[in-house]
């Protein structure tokens, strides 16, 4: 984290402070039969943080740099569509291709590894918006779960691009 702050040319004295709010980090997780031992804490951000979305934005930010960087074809031109949308911790890869989502999906995982970050595989689903059969992705040689929904940021995705399921949803939510 503090080199992609310094990759940005965030000032030094910043660097610094983020730097002591990090070191010498401990914890203890709750359990059912109390607290477990005191440990150290090497890596992510503080949960509860002000400056923690921003900090793993930034981190984000320069994964999906180093992705864009590695495409030769320039496929992220004003003029072509957009691949990715990202808020906090969720994020959505696009693409009009199964074997286009294949090599984004592969240079996540890279350059997100490469940063000491995973892609969690049970939480990362394919979804096809066309009538083909579905999309096989692979990650580690698992299969990514193809699904027919998704939720993204509290509204309800659809593979055939209807809306009209998240608006009842929300209806039923609002008159209740």
């Amino acid at each position: 984290m503090i080199e992609t702050l310094k990759k940005y040319n965030c000032h030094f004295k910043i660097i610094n402070l983020i730097k002591n709010l990090y070191q010498n980090q401990v914890a203890a997780l709750r359990m059912e039969n109390g607290n477990t031992e005191w440990f150290q804490v090497k890596r992510g951000v503080r949960q509860g943080c002000i400056l923690s979305p921003a900090l793993f934005s930034l981190y984000t930010e320069s994964i999906m740099r180093d992705v864009k960087a590695e495409d030769t074809e320039d496929k992220y031109s004003a003029i072509n569509p957009i691949t990715e949308l990202r808020y906090a911790d969720g994020t959505a890869l696009l693409s009009k291709t199964t074997e286009g989502l294949n090599e984004l999906m592969q240079n996540v995982k890279k350059f997100s590894q490469n940063k000491n970050l995973l892609l969690n595989v049970k939480k990362t689903k394919v979804m096809d918006s066309d009538k083909s059969p579905a999309a096989s992705i692979l990650i580690d040689n698992e299969a990514l779960e193809n699904v027919t929904h998704f939720n993204y940021l509290g509204a309800n995705i659809e593979a055939d691009g209807k809306i009209t399921p998240d608006i009842r949803k929300r209806l039923a939510i609002a008159t209740f």
